[in-house]
């Protein structure tokens, strides 16, 4: 499992200042505890899917929000369209505890989750 923290920064040329102050606090910002999970929520197995039997597992990446939320999740490695839909649907429904910084603050990562259907 690989991550990435920090917050992408639009920058306006009216904002220089403020930005490049919040860039040098989140570049510091190391994660000391990944985020981890706290609900889950049933996934809807593709009925093609489950007649045929077939399972195999979805890479995602998520971006995980300071309160644990998923914000944006992304196929990375796809099985097939119908259980990528489906990884995704249940995924956005998913509580996690969010990363900590080694100040013990929580703070939004990037994160890869496998999720694996089983017939």
């Amino acid at each position: 499992m690989w991550w990435i923290c920090g917050i992408a920064l639009a920058q306006e040329p009216d904002q220089q200042e403020k930005t490049a102050d919040l860039q040098e606090d989140t570049e510091e910002r190391i994660i000391a505890q990944l985020p981890q999970i706290l609900e889950t929520t049933p996934v809807s197995y593709p009925e093609a899917a489950l007649i045929e039997g077939f399972g195999g597992s979805v890479l995602l990446n998520l971006m995980i929000s300071e309160t644990g939320e998923v914000l944006q999740a992304e196929v990375a490695e796809s099985l097939r369209p119908d259980m990528d839909d489906a990884a995704l649907e249940a995924l956005f429904l998913y509580r996690f505890s969010p990363a900590l910084d080694q100040l013990n603050k929580p703070i939004s990562c990037l994160i890869q989750y496998r999720f694996v259907f089983e017939p």
